[in-house]
């Protein structure tokens, strides 16, 4: 992926995963559309071929984010108000964008 796949994605809001807004407990149900949204959240991941998945957000995002940690993604999970981030936290994200990523 490129810079300019992410512009926009703050003020659009959801996921680039394609699961926007949906429960946790409702995650692993095939509804009517037929759609397994694990499996096509697995399948996005590994198509964009990322390194790692950064979700932020509330409760839900973050139960989601463990469920897809629990299905060996890569991912790190943020508040979705960064006042809320420690001083730890901005430090390893800081790192990450600045050693991490550039190198990919």
């Amino acid at each position: 992926m490129e810079p300019k796949d992410f512009s926009g994605i703050l003020t659009r809001g959801g996921t680039i995963l394609g699961t926007a807004r949906t429960p946790f407990k409702k995650m692993r149900k095939i509804e009517e559309d037929g759609v397994d949204k694990v499996k096509n959240m697995l399948e996005t991941y590994k198509a964009l071929n990322l390194d790692c998945l950064v979700c932020l957000g509330g409760a839900g995002t973050h139960k989601n984010a463990n469920l897809l940690r629990e299905e060996g993604l890569n991912v790190i999970g943020l508040p979705k108000q960064l006042t809320m981030i420690s001083g730890a936290q901005m430090l390893l994200l800081a790192f990450i964008v600045r050693w991490i990523l550039p190198q990919k």
